[in-house]
């Protein structure tokens, strides 16, 4: 796994909510926040669509690790739209923690469009059918994908 830290549940999700970041340091904005998010958009019944996801501008949302016990999640106010990633490197979920999840955040966020990731090594089924899941390997996917989109967007401005 990513830098040996294989096991480790919170340094994967520092190392993912960094790079879903959209004001971080690593130069991609918001393009792999928008990424992900249509990813699981794709598999998700209901709102958001992959079609609402690329017309946001999603450059004012707020990414935070460990809110409310949720491993990454992600606010836009703008777009009235919350994102949750349920992130399992070694440890399986327990006590209907999913289910738990989803109603909080409904309790929280009425009239948002909410997606729900469950973000594993292999992209085990969840117990919740909201939360989608995602493979590592498909993480990585998406991360070249945008990398590549964002070194092709800047050769053409040069």
């Amino acid at each position: 796994m990513a830098l040996r830290w294989t096991r480790q549940d919170v340094r994967h999700s520092s190392f993912l909510h960094w790079l879903l970041d959209p004001v971080e340091t690593h130069g991609l904005g918001s393009n792999f926040l928008a990424a992900f998010w249509k990813r699981i958009a794709r598999q998700s019944p209901g709102a958001p669509s992959v079609v609402d996801i690329d017309s946001w501008d999603m450059s004012r949302a707020v990414v935070v690790q460990e809110w409310r016990g949720i491993d990454v999640f992600g606010q836009d106010d703008v777009n009235r739209f919350v994102g949750v990633i349920e992130n399992k490197t070694d440890s399986v979920e327990h006590s209907e923690q999913l289910q738990r999840c989803r109603q909080d955040i409904e309790r929280h966020f009425p009239g948002y469009a909410k997606l729900f990731a469950y973000l594993t090594a292999s992209g085990e089924t969840p117990s919740d059918e909201a939360c989608i899941p995602i493979a590592y390997g498909d993480g990585v996917s998406l991360l070249e994908g945008t990398l590549l989109q964002s070194s092709g967007n800047s050769l053409r401005s040069e």
